[in-house]
């Protein structure tokens, strides 16, 4: 309402204004008082008054619709109500008194109105104050002259009322002097000064009114008061721009009370001892809130702030504050300030969602609010307009970018902070940040780290929030003013304001697709004259066919006259449009003039991915197909997923809302229902994103963001047949169970096939890897009859696909697996290529192989070539777009069409034939008669199988065929090449034969033994995922196999490599083609870089070939770094530490141990974590069904099994029916895709019938643990998990049970054997199932009966003279597969293997093959070695040594590995046959030996015995070199007789040396010709041969040099010191050990051997021409070198020569003294054997079955020597003979001692005070006797008794101790301290800085070291000190002491040098400074009177003579 100021008088007093007419007539003036009625009546009069200038305006002006009441709104543009500032009471008359008046306000309240108050003023003019300030007609009140709430409260226009003045005549003061008068001022709640308001109001009325609204007063205002307290009612008092204090009635409040009342006590306070003293009137009181709850509750009601835009506009924002619960009022202020032009009406969000109630309002975040309150929104308002994205898009972009300047400002501060925490302070550049604390410096780095933490969740929100409008943005752009005006109602088309629409189409030609026509068709006159019957709509269609061709749309330019007649149109996919009505708006047409539809895209398969949601129903879970409506675009790689074999259960969404779980049942799932057993793909970081994959057939388009992923359309193709999309390269194309039946077409009628889907990659996956046929179909090697079949429909053509049945509904099928079309117009649906578009292939296509030219034209590409092999010329692994319907691969003509019909003559060899004149025409229609021809013209051993040409292409028909070509045929085996030796191709077959067999016998190996295998749920606890084996989780492990699944790069490479070599070694050609060499792991790996540019891969593998260089310890050091590409978020941040600290948890992920944990109850296999999930079957067919995980169901018996205590589980349904493990998939070479051998893991457990017999069912035999919940697979006997494995891997079990009979599956086969009479006869016999396999096709086999034991009859084929037709190629009956021998064959036949690889020879390696013998087991009875028999020995089976040995290592419990067997006699077993051979010989030595018995009895054997023993007596011992060690007892027996000598020979000085005679030590030679001794030297160890006792030089003598020059030569020399006449180069001393010799003399040869292991090995040999007998023997070390000597002799050497068993013996030639001898016990030996064969003649002796039927008797060692039972077993006896003597001494201690103590105990019990007696003594005269305390004699004698016991027995002890030889040999060289010392030399005469330190352990290990260290010219030879001594001995160095090296002078001090240089200096530098005379000078000596000296000579001659002075030192010449 417009108001103006008070007037202001010339004093400046305000002016009361005047009172109006009406308020004079009625007043009282001349009362004081005014009554209630007069009052009333007054305010009745006012109130008709108003309403009859109302009534008269309204009439008079209508009112504007733009300023009526709003509908919803309590307020309006228009007052009726007059406001009470519009009347004032006029000035009475002088001399009157007044009436206080009364305001209707206090009316309500009288309590307020004080009647002595007066509240009205003499007024000098009375005028209205609505009066205007000018008045000028037509126009309005200027803007400023009205109040910027003039619209709420007041009117337009003007009071018509005239001024009081005009009726009193008076002068009116000018208009611009009059100003209304206006409060305006800071209003504050009372008693507060926190909240307050600026108001401008013009009376007190409104003022209070407006102060109650923007206060916020929970009653209405009422009373005002100054800062002073002082009450005001009139707007005159109250100040202009003053602070006023408003309430609500209540009395004023001091605001400053608090504070003043603590200023008061904090000044009257006082500090005592006891604490703060507070005055006696400071004493807080508290009150209690006097107000009622809810009144308290609508106080605390707070209003919130929003942020408002206008839609479409991204800028000039408002801020509403409103009340949540009332959105009309929030739409009101927003239509006000906005200043929309009609009412607000829809309220957006960011997301364009609408916004019914303001609880839904989003919240800015915290990094965007700008303090204090909290700011919602921002919110879009619109008048009912669509949502505009594009300002909304603009608004979110500029946030985000002022956010990421924030965010870059952040990261920069807080890298400075933490440069600052580091000490880097050079490095920041923020000074604020030097000036910090550690403690602000840590607390501001948290605070940084916070604020990018917020920063970096609100920009992802942002973007988030960017993609979701995105399509709402290409939505408006699209729809364009469409979109804004869709709240508008639209006419239909057929209004009759608008018309029916017309079409605008875009028109192409047949064929084409490029820049199209757009034409416009009337479709309102088309429509005119037609009817709707389908004459008329085809009228329509001419109509629109006529148009398209006269209207030139495609003209012919050369001759327009020429134009083509339309006369078909179609749709993108091909369809015929035959209405006109179902045409739509910018629809794209293909228009044809008759020909049929020529489709002008390429189509090609493309993986699509949708969007899978899961509901969870409470009974059921559902999954429904849906759109992608949010943008994949934020997942940059197929590392963002995760594949899924079935729906994530965490994914499902719980629906509790019955109405939505009803309209999902019925609405959602029958239209597009998924299945939860199909696979899926997740998202990592949000896992309620669940896409289904699919392939589809669609448009090729180019790679661009349209796509998602970019290369969906791309795939890759492995050479093992995985087909991957290059996008998900985790997802393929593989088989499913689903088998559907649809129409293909007309002719071919209802077909049925297995729908092709995408599945997560998985490893031996045969229903994912796919074989290409050379033409050009796909089939699976599943189902290797059927071939891959497109169906015909399009992605996106909905219309005319066709649902199939058997599917689920939200599932649409493209591919199928079917078998082949007959029809040749529908195979081109089978027809498939291969089109690489990539940089790198694009000329790839030209490897093909097409006979076609449509492919070379296409530039298509396909794998397999005309053989069905791989074409290896192409870039593997294969990458490009897969096309169908392609054309065909090969054109075929007329007359190649025939060849197959009719009959074709081929020249035909058999595989491998090098002479082609063998060749023999066949003739035949087709290739299945020429077979059948060749097999019987050709003389084939079975049936021909295989037709390969001249090129080795295998053909697989007859039509490519010429006539008289040349092919060869084979019985199935792979194309053996004839340019080839006939060699080659049989070494080439063997090879491949025997690495076969190698195959089987190691896949048995790797599954013979399956331990701590359980139940494991794959993948996740989710319904319908497959139960699988695996190891048992243990601690440590956890989700390493996880990522382990295509494991390390290199080990997967590495196998992958081997894998293909030994593959191209033992395959033929055709073989080797279809190898892999490229690992599926290394084509995934090959994806990864997909993703990157050229540049990046380049960098990639530049880095791989960098680190395959360098060593392995550099690998290890960067091992970590490639881990940070791992986490791609943490790229983003500078420090990594910081990032990895702070960093979001990783979801958890279910562990292995809580997948392998079950719990049995009620007859159900549950999970433990979650017992809903159960083990079930969910659809039961065939024989066969796989078990998975299901939710519990009462009433499926499936679900239902039995535990058994055989270890069965059996399943409730069929009791014939148990849980089993399916056994690995049965590869080539038994190895899986990454080369590695084939275990249990992960093998499906399915549901089987139950097998009966005892062995070969491993897999069915389980073992529940309650305790742990984990169930054990495998829990049976060695036997049945070997037999089993035995039957898995195709070997025999004879191998494995040898001979032993046991219940095994098998078959009984009827073999034809001949007969004498050339019949032949049935035999039957018994085979197991692995050798039945072989003999499948060749003799009639029939199944075994059930529990029958037998062994299988092809281990015994030779025996049974049968064929050998067994499971292996050339090893049957050659292997033993048992417990311990199985990998020690399996090793031995791959050594095998590989030494035959490198054999050229065929003629070895059959010959290696064919000798390898057949494994004889032999049974022993094994004991300990040093045990006798003494314990019970332990039975041992075993066909190899290596094996018996590693049994008795475990089963005798050795503490070191057994390493050699010895029998009974103490011969050592080193070979299986040896053990044999030994126990038969031992059997017919001991059957010969009771015969003897038997014949000659009793009496006649003991006198054979003794002669022979006589015998042995006489017989010299046979002592050679080999076998020149005594026996152990021997050598205990003969240890008294032999003694040893110990010589020790010091280092001697000078060149003449001396012998030591070994005379001399009582050392007689004797008849000996041989010496042996042990010698420990470093050098120089000489042996002279003397012939007379003395070492003169000119004596005669042999001298043997052993390890001279340095051990580096030996020699033997014919005189001391002569000519080497032999010599011997090596090192054969040590110094630091005994080295053991023998040197022998016969008929004048010398020989020196030495011993090397146990054996004597010659050195030198050396014969005279004139030789002398050497009657003596002396030993020495030479210069510079010591040594110890040992020599054993025996001193009953004399009476041993006599007897002829001399010492002689030990030398290689003393045999020859004994020839005469040994000839006679050759003779006597020979006689006794034929004695003892001619007896065994005369009684048959058994076999060797029967002889090694019983176990031999063995002993094993660890490695010492052998210890006959017989000599354990006597020193057993001794020992219990010496304890049994200990015991008899000890039992007669213990008697003796018991006798003394009793005797002890009665002479202390009886305590006998004795007799006094008398005596002579006159000491002592009187004695007591016989008391208690004195020893009896009696105990006295006891007493020695048992002391003489004790001592006899301690002298038993020591006696019968025996002596033990100690542990550890201190005296060996191990702890012998080294004589190595470290010494500092110098050159002779040099400064001693030139010294360097060297090292030896002889003075001439020194001097070598010193001549190399200082680089000496000469060769150094002596050392001396620094004293100037010479040293001799090395003992006399000391450790680290300073020497000097000379090469042969004297010693010179280092000083000496030095002067010699410095005086040339001095004498130098005399010449330069003096010139040359400086140097001439005289030097006069003073003479010596004694003795004449030349003080200039030389000093030899300054020195007296030696007879001058004989105590001077000696002078040393040089």
């Amino acid at each position: 309402m417009p108001h103006r100021r008070h007037e202001q008088g010339d004093s400046g007093r305000p002016r009361l204004p005047a009172q109006t007419t009406s308020n004079l007539l009625y007043s009282k003036a001349n009362t004081d008082m005014v009554s209630y009625e007069d009052l009333l009546i007054a305010q009745y009069l006012e109130e008709l008054r108003k309403a009859k200038g109302e009534m008269k305006k309204s009439r008079d002006v209508p009112t504007s619709p733009y300023v009526q009441k709003l509908p919803h709104s309590d307020y309006g543009y228009i007052t009726k109500r007059r406001p009470a500032s519009a009347t004032s009471s006029s000035r009475p008359p002088s001399g009157h008194s007044h009436k206080p008046k009364i305001d209707a306000k206090f009316i309500a309240d009288p309590t307020l109105w004080d009647p002595a108050t007066p509240r009205s003023s003499v007024h000098r003019k009375g005028r209205p104050e609505s009066a205007p300030v000018r008045q000028r007609s037509g126009r309005s009140r200027p803007l400023s002259g009205t109040s910027s709430i003039s619209w709420l409260y007041g009117r337009r226009g003007y009071s018509a009322m005239r001024p009081v003045s005009a009726l009193t005549g008076r002068r009116i003061k000018s208009q611009y002097k009059k100003q209304p008068t206006t409060i305006r001022v800071t209003a504050f709640k009372n008693g507060s000064r926190e909240n307050f308001i600026r108001v401008a109001a013009p009376t007190v009325k409104i003022f209070l009114e407006m102060c109650t609204d923007k206060l916020g007063l929970p009653f209405a205002a009422r009373r005002i008061f100054l800062e002073d307290g002082v009450e005001v009612t009139d707007p005159r008092d109250i100040p202009l721009d003053g602070e006023v204090f408003v309430s609500t009635g209540e009395n004023y409040k001091d605001p400053y009370k608090n504070i003043k009342r603590n200023m008061i006590i904090s000044q009257g306070a006082k500090w005592t001892l006891s604490g703060v003293l507070i005055p006696e009137d400071g004493h807080i009181r508290t009150r209690t809130s006097k107000m009622s709850k809810r009144m308290k509750a609508l106080t605390e009601k707070r209003r919130i702030r929003i942020i408002v835009y206008r839609n479409g506009m991204s800028t000039e924002p408002v801020e509403v504050v409103a009340d949540l619960n009332k959105l009309d009022d929030f739409l009101v202020s927003c239509t006000g300030k906005l200043d929309l032009r009609s009412h607000a009406k829809v309220v957006y969000d960011w997301e364009g969602n609408e916004i019914t109630h303001l609880t839904q309002t989003p919240v800015l975040d915290d990094c965007l609010q700008p303090g204090g309150t909290a700011i919602l929104g921002p919110v879009w308002v619109s008048v009912g307009e669509s949502f505009s994205a594009t300002a909304t898009l603009h608004y979110i972009r500029s946030i985000k970018q002022v956010l990421t300047d924030r965010l870059k400002d952040a990261e920069r501060y807080k890298t400075e902070i933490n440069y600052a925490m580091q000490g880097q302070k050079e490095t920041i550049s923020i000074t604020a940040i030097l000036s910090m604390s550690e403690e602000e410096l840590y607390t501001t780095f948290e605070l940084a780290e916070k604020e990018i933490s917020q920063l970096k969740v609100t920009l992802s929100s942002l973007k988030s929030k960017i993609a979701a409008i995105e399509e709402v943005k290409i939505k408006e752009e699209t729809e364009g003013a469409n979109y804004r005006m869709s709240h508008i109602q639209e006419f239909s088309f057929d209004h009759k304001l608008v018309g029916r629409k017309g079409l605008r189409l875009k028109v192409f030609e047949n064929g084409f697709y490029g820049e199209g026509q757009q034409f416009f068709f009337n479709i309102a006159d088309a429509l005119k004259g037609t009817g709707s019957d389908k004459s008329g709509r085809k009228r329509q269609l001419q109509r629109l066919l006529d148009d398209l061709s006269t209207n030139r749309v495609f003209s012919n330019p050369v001759n327009p006259k020429l134009t083509p007649v339309a006369r078909r149109i179609f749709d993108k996919y091909g369809n015929e449009i035959n209405d006109i009505l179902k045409l739509e708006y910018d629809q794209e047409i293909w228009v044809s003039f008759g020909e049929p539809f020529v489709t002008p895209f390429l189509y090609c398969l493309q993986a699509t991915f949708d969007r899978a949601k899961g509901y969870d129903l409470g009974d059921v879970n559902g999954i429904s197909r849906e759109a992608n409506l949010e943008s994949l675009e934020h997942f940059k790689s197929h590392r963002d997923f995760e594949a899924h074999a079935s729906y994530p259960s965490e994914a499902y969404e719980k629906m509790r809302d019955p109405v939505m779980i009803q309209h999902i049942k019925d609405d959602l799932i029958p239209t597009s229902e998924l299945s939860q057993a199909s696979h899926y793909i997740q998202a990592k970081k949000d896992k309620s994103i669940v896409l289904y994959p699919e392939a589809v057939i669609t448009q090729k388009v180019k790679k661009d963001k349209s796509l998602w992923p970019m290369e969906a359309q791309v795939w890759v193709i492995s050479k093992r047949g995985y087909i991957y999309n290059k996008g998900m390269p985790n997802l393929c194309l593989a088989v499913s169970d689903t088998r559907v039946e649809f129409n293909i077409s007309e002719k071919e009628g209802t077909s049925s096939g297995f729908v092709i889907n995408m599945q997560k990659a998985t490893s031996g996956n045969i229903y994912q890897q796919w074989k290409f046929n050379p033409d050009a179909t796909i089939s699976n090697q599943a189902h290797p009859d059927l071939v891959v079949t497109y169906t015909g429909h399009k992605m996106g053509d909905e219309e005319a696909y066709v649902p199939i049945e058997g599917v689920s509904s939200g599932v649409r099928v493209y591919l199928v697996l079917m078998d082949k079309l007959t029809s040749k117009k529908e195979a081109s649906f089978q027809r498939f290529a291969l089109k690489q578009e990539r940089f790198d292939n694009l000329g790839q296509w030209k490897f093909n192989e097409a006979s076609n030219q449509e492919w070379n034209k296409q530039a298509y590409s396909w794998p397999a070539r005309e053989d069905g092999s791989l074409n290896e010329d192409y870039d593997w692994p294969m990458e490009g777009y897969i096309i169908p319907n392609a054309p065909p691969l090969h054109k075929s003509s007329g007359k190649n069409n025939l060849s197959g019909m009719t009959p074709l003559r081929l020249m035909c060899l058999k595989n491998g034939e090098q002479d082609l004149r063998k060749a023999i025409p066949v003739v035949g229609p087709n290739l299945t008669n020429f077979l059948d021809h060749c097999t019987s013209l050709l003389d084939m051993p079975f049936a021909a199988r295989r037709l390969f040409d001249q090129h080795g292409n295998e053909h697989f028909s007859l039509t490519r065929l010429k006539r008289d070509d040349i092919v060869y045929v084979s019985c199935g085996e792979a194309w053996s090449d004839p340019k080839l030796t006939k060699a080659e191709q049989q070494r080439r077959f063997l090879l491949s034969q025997l690495s076969q067999d190698v195959a089987k016998i190691r896949q048995y190996c790797a599954l013979r033994n399956p331990e701590n295998y359980v139940l494991e749920v794959e993948g996740n606890l989710v319904s319908g995922n497959p139960i699988i084996v695996n190891q048992q989780w243990r601690s440590g492990m956890d989700d390493q196999d996880d990522d382990d699944k295509f494991d390390t790069k290199s080990r997967s490479s590495k196998a992958s490599k081997a894998h293909s070599k030994a593959s191209n070694a033992r395959s033929s050609k055709a073989g080797s083609d279809a190898a892999s060499n490229v690992t599926d792991n290394e084509l995934r790996t090959s994806l990864d870089f997909g993703a990157q540019s050229a540049h990046e891969i380049a960098h990639e593998r530049s880095e791989q070939r960098l680190n395959q260089l360098k060593w392995p310890w550099e690998r290890l050091v960067n091992v970590d770094n490639g881990n940070l590409d791992d986490d791609p978020e943490a790229n983003k941040y500078t420090d990594r530490e910081m990032y990895e600290r702070y960093k979001p948890a990783p979801t958890p992920k279910v562990s292995r141990d809580t997948l392998q944990r079950f719990v049995f109850e009620d007859g159900y296999i549950a999970c433990q974590s979650n017992r809903n999930l159960v083990l079930g079957v969910q659809e039961q067919e065939g024989r066969i069904s796989q078990v998975t995980l299901v939710k519990r169901r009462p009433d499926d018996i499936h679900q239902r099994f039995i535990m058994r205590e055989n270890g069965e589980i059996r399943s409730k349904h069929g009791q014939r029916t148990v849980l089993t493990v399916s056994l690995p998939a049965n590869e080539p070479f038994s190895e899986d895709e990454e080369g590695r051998t084939l275990t249990y893991s992960g093998c499906a457990v399915t549901i089987q019938q139950r097998k009966t017999n005892m062995y070969g069912k491993s897999h069915q035999r389980w073992h529940y643990d309650a305790e742990t919940g984990h169930i054990h697979a495998f829990k049976t006997n060695r036997y049945d998990k070997e037999i089993t494995a035995a039957n898995k891997a195709d070997v025999c079990t004879y191998s494995i049970a040898q001979e032993t009979e046991i219940d095994q599956p098998g078959y009984v086969a009827e073999v034809p054997m001949a007969t004498p009479t050339d019949r032949q006869h049935i035999k039957e016999i018994r085979v197991c199932t692995s050798c039945a396999r072989a003999m499948r096709g060749r003799y009639k086999l029939q199944k075994i009966r059930e529990n029958t034991e037998f062994s299988c009859a092809m281990g015994e084929a030779k025996k049974l003279k049968l064929q050998q037709i067994g499971s292996f190629r050339v090893l049957n009956g050659k292997v033993d597969l048992s417990e311990h021998e199985a990998e020690l064959t399996l090793e031995n036949w791959e050594d095998t293997l590989t030494k035959l690889r490198e054999e050229t020879s065929v003629r070895t390696i059959a010959k290696e093959i064919s000798v390898a013998k057949t494994p004889i087991t032999m049974k022993i009875m094994a004991y300990k070695n040093g045990e006798g028999r003494l314990h019970q020995g332990k039975l041992i089976c075993g066909s190899s040594i290596e094996g018996i040995l590693g049994q008795c290592t475990y089963k005798l419990g050795m503490a070191n590995a057994a390493q050699k067997i010895f029998t009974e006699d103490g011969t050592m077993v080193l070979e299986i046959d040896d053990l044999k051979d030994w126990a038969i010989n031992n059997y017919t030595s001991l059957m010969a030996d009771q015969l003897q018995k038997i014949m000659a009895g009793s009496d006649g054997q003991e006198r054979k015995m003794e002669e022979e023993n006589e015998d042995e007596t006489q017989q010299p011992p046979q002592r050679t070199i080999e076998n020149k060690q005594p026996e152990p007892i021997q050598e205990e027996e003969e240890e008294d007789e032999i003694k040893t000598i110990t010589l020790r020979t010091k280092i001697q000085s000078g060149i003449n040396y001396t012998y030591t005679k070994l005379s001399d030590h009582n050392y007689e030679l004797g008849q000996d010709k041989h010496f042996m001794f042990e010698v420990r030297a470093c050098n120089d160890a000489h042996i002279a041969l003397m012939e007379e006792d003395s070492d003169e030089k000119d004596k005669k003598m042999y001298e043997v040099v052993i390890g001279t020059n340095n051990n580096a030569k030996s020699a033997i020399r014919n005189k001391k010191e002569g000519v080497n006449r032999v010599e011997y180069d090596g090192r054969i001393l040590d110094g630091g050990s005994f080295k053991k010799f023998l040197i022998t003399w016969e008929e004048g040869e010398i020989s020196l051997y030495k011993e090397l292991n146990e054996e004597w090995q010659t050195v030198m040999s050396w014969k005279d021409p004139s030789p002398f007998n050497i009657n003596y023997i002396g030993v020495s070390t030479s210069i510079l070198a010591s040594g110890v000597w040992r020599v054993e002799y025996s001193e009953n050497k004399t009476r041993q020569q006599e007897r002829g068993e001399g010492e002689g013996q030990d030398s290689p030639s003393g045999g020859a003294l004994y020839t005469e001898t040994a000839e006679g016990d050759q003779q006597e030996s020979d006689k006794v054997n034929r004695e003892r064969q001619k007896l065994l003649n005369q009684v048959t002796v058994p076999s060797e079955d029967v002889i090694l039927r019983y176990p031999i008797e063995v002993w094993v060692s660890s490695g010492k020597e052998f210890i006959p039972p017989e000599k354990v077993e006597s020193k057993m006896e001794s020992q219990v003979k010496k304890r049994a003597f200990r015991s008899t001494v000890s039992l007669e201690l213990d008697i003796e001692k018991h006798i003394l103590r009793n005797m002890r105990a009665r002479r202390m019990e009886d305590r006998s005070p004795g007799k006094y007696r008398s005596t002579r003594s006159s000491q002592q005269p009187v004695v007591i006797e016989g008391h208690w305390q004195d020893v009896t004699v009696e105990e006295q004698m006891k007493h020695d008794t048992v002391h003489k016991l004790e001592t006899h027995l301690a002298e038993v002890k020591n006696n019968q101790k025996e002596k033990k030889k100690p542990l550890v040999n201190i005296s060996g060289r191990l702890y012998r301290q080294p004589n190595t010392k470290r010494v500092l030399v110098y050159p002779n005469g040099e400064s001693v800085e030139r010294a360097t330190y060297v090292w030896g352990d002889t003075i001439e290990q020194v001097l070598d070291s010193a001549k190399l260290r200082l680089g000496m010219w000469q060769p150094a030879k002596y050392l001396y000190n620094m004293e100037g001594r010479l040293i001799v001995d090395f003992d006399e160095i000391n450790r680290d002491e300073l020497l000097c090296v000379s090469g042969g002078k004297p010693f010179v001090r280092p000083l000496s040098s030095l002067d010699g240089v410095e005086i040339k200096a001095n004498w130098a530098r005399a010449r330069k400074e003096y010139g040359p005379q400086g140097t001439d000078f005289v030097v006069e000596a003073q003479p010596n009177p004694k003795v004449y000296v030349d003080p200039y000579g030389p000093p030899e001659l300054a020195m007296p003579l030696e007879g001058d002075n004989k105590n001077s030192a000696p002078v040393q010449s040089k």
